[in-house]
């Protein structure tokens, strides 16, 4: 803890880039009684600002690629939280704002007054423009700031200092990793603490403008005004109710763990739902009028999720599951859409006759069925007792075998060609392990298949909380970016992606629209339904790959 604040840890974060002949400077001017630790991020320049920084002793983090000045910020603040800080304070290495200034920033947070602290340039009158402040960003700052104002109901004297300091607090409540990666990271992060009812404070600074610093130049700075406008309009738009962005949703701060990358920072998605009177009780599992529990949406890797605390479907209620009859009539269509998908694997594949395939979550075993006839050994793993019967009495005992995930870890590492999941992933309790053990299942060059809800998908965005796909077994949600992560951590690389496509008779479809009786013939007729709201992804198999990380250099 510092000596000046005993009690809160106060951490100094150095955005960096091309700063070699500011930072040292910069850094013997930081005063060292108020501040336990210095990190610094460089990003990616091409000079010797890293190597410097390890010369002084500060702590340093480098990007192998540009990410940009708000993309240094997300690393900033996520190493500083992770190096434990009540208190982080942005310094830009230029030496554009004078670390000098630093206790003021602080003071205010760690006396309980506010949530965030800027440093303005405009408070002390005519000290912007005598610090050397270019008259045209001078009048810039003022008038968009003036219009910030008005959209947002605050009376803060600038926007666009980057000499900050936030309270731990402040970082955990806000998805600032949703933010943009350029210059309008810092409007953005205003605009959060708005909406999450934080309060800023702001102190009077100094500046000084010199060839060392300030290098964002006149048409960049255009650029940077032009995005301002889109985020208030952003702004405006959201409290309309038009659209909800995610970023602009607070966070509870201790949720649960996320299942896919393991943060416990997410915001509430959808609450809690009750079940709907419906079918019987025991088939809630796969009814929209199940209800579900409180859905979070995890603010670093973008995936939803129910608490696991929160699931009521375990594995040994899948077991007991009794058999859905409503499925069984429905063969024909899952089997037109098995044959389907089959064609694509074999393009992906190859010659498959006496290739392995194996069907995880079988079911009813049709897909399984379908893959023999095409000539493939084909086996599936079934959690379901009623299922598991029903296939070995039509099918034999390996279509669908009793097991789930201790029975697929015994298999012998690299033992399949394909293995596929449809409608699997979004039940499991943690999705990414059971793509890790696909993984080493396969054999090199094999193919992982998946299909799941898609998180991201118009669908959503429409219906929210009434989305059909939100049911109470569904536990994690995957938009096609989180999903191809947690893919290509595993080392399998996507190499198709489809909106899944699924085959109904029109008897069942007209059922589902509330009419129950229709002639027999309808059962043989089959349509295709497409929402455009579920993901059909094939992965290949590569070099198993380790997660990426922004370890100090």
């Amino acid at each position: 803890m510092s000596r000046a604040v005993p009690s809160k840890k106060i951490i100094v974060v150095l955005p960096a880039y091309h700063a070699v002949r500011t930072l040292a400077r910069t850094y013997e001017a930081i005063p060292k009684d108020w501040v336990d630790e210095v990190i610094l991020v460089d990003d990616a320049s091409s000079d010797d600002t890293a190597a410097l920084a390890h010369s002084l002793g500060i702590k340093t983090f480098v990007h192998p690629h540009n990410r940009g000045y708000g993309g240094n910020q997300k690393t900033c603040y996520r190493e500083a939280m992770a190096a434990g800080a009540d208190i982080a304070v942005m310094v830009h290495p230029d030496f554009q704002y004078d670390p000098a200034f630093i206790p003021g920033l602080i003071r205010p947070i760690a006396e309980g007054k506010a949530d965030a602290v800027f440093g303005s340039r405009m408070l002390i009158p005519g000290g912007a423009r005598a610090g050397g402040m270019p008259w045209w960003k001078f009048l810039a700052n003022i008038a968009l700031t003036a219009i910030a104002n008005a959209v947002l109901g605050l009376r803060l004297s600038e926007y666009h200092s980057g000499f900050r300091a936030y309270s731990r607090l402040t970082l955990e409540r806000l998805a600032f990793e949703l933010n943009s990666d350029k210059f309008v990271f810092d409007t953005e992060i205003i605009v959060q603490m708005r909406l999450a009812g934080l309060r800023i404070r702001e102190i009077p600074i100094t500046t000084q403008y010199f060839p060392e610093a300030s290098s964002v130049g006149f048409w960049r700075s255009v650029g940077y005004g032009v995005s301002i406008f889109f985020v208030l309009a952003k702004y405006l738009g959201h409290r309309l109710g038009i659209f909800r962005p995610a970023a602009f949703i607070p966070l509870i701060p201790q949720a649960g763990r996320c299942p896919a990358c393991g943060a416990h920072r997410a915001r509430l998605l959808h609450p809690v739902r009750a079940p709907r009177e419906g079918r019987d009780p025991a088939y809630r599992i796969t009814e929209s009028s199940g209800g579900h529990g409180n859905i979070l949406g995890c603010a670093a890797c973008g995936i939803a999720y129910v608490s696991r605390s929160e699931a009521t479907w375990t594995a040994a209620a899948y077991a007991a599951q009794p058999l859905d009859e409503e499925y069984v009539r429905e063969e024909a269509g899952r089997r037109l859409a098995s044959r389907r998908i089959l064609r694509r694997l074999a393009a992906l594949i190859g010659p498959h006759q006496g290739r392995k395939l194996l069907d995880f979550g079988a079911g009813a075993g049709f897909f399984a069925d379908e893959a023999r006839k095409a000539g493939w050994i084909a086996s599936g793993l079934e959690i379901g007792e009623a299922w598991v019967r029903y296939a070995a009495k039509r099918f034999g005992a390996e279509a669908a075998a009793q097991g789930g995930l201790k029975e697929m870890a015994e298999i012998p590492d690299e033992s399949f060609d394909v293995i596929t999941a449809w409608d699997v992933i979004e039940h499991l309790e943690d999705p990414a392990a059971f793509v890790r053990l696909s993984s080493r299942k396969l054999k090199p060059g094999g193919v992982f298949a998946l299909s799941t809800p898609r998180l991201d998908s118009f669908a959503h965005r429409l219906f929210g909380g009434r989305w059909h796909a939100i049911l109470p077994a569904h536990l994690t949600y995957f938009t096609r970016q989180s999903i191809r992560s947690v893919l290509a951590e595993a080392g399998l690389r996507v190499v198709s992606e489809r909106s899944h496509s699924r085959f109904f008779s029109l008897a069942y479809l007209l059922r589902r629209l509330g009419i129950q009786r229709s002639p027999n013939l309808l059962r043989r007729v089959i349509v295709p339904v497409n929402f455009f709201d579920e993901l059909e992804v094939y992965a290949r198999q590569e070099a198993a790959k380790e997660a990426p990380g922004h370890g100090g250099r």
